[in-house]
């Protein structure tokens, strides 16, 4: 490592990346003695300005590595040397604190280990757009993928740098959109590359004078981008659990199942939780419309689907979620909300097309998504038996800093308002 600093690294409840930064000379102190942060820092929104909490400047907590070593990427030509590490929140005894995102999740997987005998494998997908094209074509083209082919080439070199694998890097179906498939893994690893591949490319973009963004809406007229997630059940052998034999849903993941989609109205607040986030759940964009389980259906809220799983058996694609999120929330908002289908012995819930919905089928159970960020919080705090999982101390900061958020971008007008998101994401 040649760059002088390393960053110690956390996703905070706006779903922003925060740190600190050391030297990288004498940095593996940091794995026993960490760094000092303060729990009003759970009050910063994505925008910036930190909602009034009271006693703002009382307390102390510790922000540790999560992993022994951290991860160093280069690029040469572009003069990229960096050292990030992927890290935690503690309180000053060391068990973890409750707005620590990373250790949520990291308890939601433990619990479903011990309750289920079950883990989680899954893919990440990230949708993104590079803004300002000279020629905006779309839909997976190759003019698409020529006119930002060097960035698309120096964004893979330095995530092989990092040592982050991913699947694809190519054009989506909006003007200047892309995405970025990172292969099926354990949920944590996930969580820490898609952060840090994320974060890799912004870097890139800015050494480029690209402009990256992941937010879910760029304008009032093009297509949204979305964090998707694919997502299998296995016991702890690591043998598949999605299905019978290969096709029929079986019954713990049929529960699993249910408890998402029955859940998924306040599960929104926590994976598409911005004032836009809502603007993808109405046609004609590619998002989910209600909380539905479909068939290779796009437009279904949970997508079954033997794509992209490396396997012939069917898997499970949830279409919600954006990067406003963390995808450590994402994720162990998911897991809770299935462990709950599972308590319960839900019955897996029936396919229904999307197209039938719009066109005026109703089903028990089956509804629009929530139009609006606050009509996602407001489904949560109604939401006792989701809001249990969590601790009391992490809801009200969650709410806060959401409620502030929403305060905020009341100054933003039109275009002005997605161009804000833009630059936070």
């Amino acid at each position: 490592m040649s760059h002088p600093l390393v960053m110690l690294l956390i996703s905070d409840l706006s779903g922003r990346m925060r740190g600190k930064s050391v030297p990288v000379r004498g940095s593996e102190k940091l794995l026993e003695e960490g760094l000092g942060w303060i729990p009003a820092n759970a009050a910063l929104t994505c925008f910036g300005p930190m909602a009034k909490v009271e006693n703002d400047a009382l307390g102390e907590l510790r922000l540790i590595p999560a992993e022994n070593e951290p991860v160093s990427f280069f690029h040469e030509k572009l003069e990229i040397e960096q050292n990030w590490w992927i890290g935690k929140i503690v309180r000053m005894d060391g068990f973890p604190w409750e707005c620590c995102l990373r250790s949520q999740l990291e308890s939601a997987l433990s619990l479903l280990q011990d309750r289920f005998q079950l883990q989680l494998e899954v893919g990440l997908e990230q949708e993104f757009y590079l803004t300002g094209r000279k020629d905006q074509l779309n839909t997976n083209s190759l003019e698409a993928f020529c006119e930002a082919s060097d960035f698309l080439k120096a964004y893979a070199e330095c995530l092989d740098s990092a040592g982050i694998e991913f699947k694809s890097l190519h054009p989506e179906n909006g003007p200047g959109q892309y995405e970025l498939s990172l292969p099926k893994m354990d949920p944590l690893k996930a969580a820490d590359q898609l952060q840090l591949a994320k974060g890799i490319g912004r870097h890139c973009a800015a050494r480029m004078n690209e402009h990256l963004t992941f937010s879910p809406i760029v304008s009032s007229v093009t297509i949204g981008s979305g964090l998707h997630v694919h997502f299998s059940l296995q016991d702890l052998e690591g043998r598949e659990r999605n299905s019978i034999d290969g096709a029929r849903i079986s019954v713990p993941a049929g529960a699993f199942l249910a408890g998402i989609l029955g859940n998924l109205p306040s599960l929104t607040a926590f994976n598409s939780p911005s004032m836009i986030s809502a603007e993808r759940y109405s046609p004609p964009r590619w998002t989910a419309y209600f909380n539905n389980l479909g068939m290779m259906d796009r437009r279904a809220a949970i997508r079954i689907t033997r794509l992209g799983s490396g396997s012939p058996n069917i898997h499970f694609e949830l279409r919600t979620a954006d990067a406003c999120a963390s995808p450590y929330l994402v994720l162990s908002s998911m897991v809770y909300a299935g462990i709950e289908g599972l308590s319960r012995q839900m019955p897996c819930p029936p396919m229904h097309s999307t197209d039938d919905l719009l066109s005026g089928l109703t089903v028990p159970g089956v509804e629009r998504l929530p139009d609006s960020l606050e009509k996602s919080l407001s489904n949560l705090m109604e939401n006792e038996t989701l809001l249990a999982y969590f601790p009391d101390e992490f809801i009200d900061a969650y709410l806060t800093n959401k409620r502030h958020e929403i305060t905020l971008s009341k100054d933003f007008k039109g275009q002005a308002l997605y161009d804000a998101y833009m630059k936070c994401y």
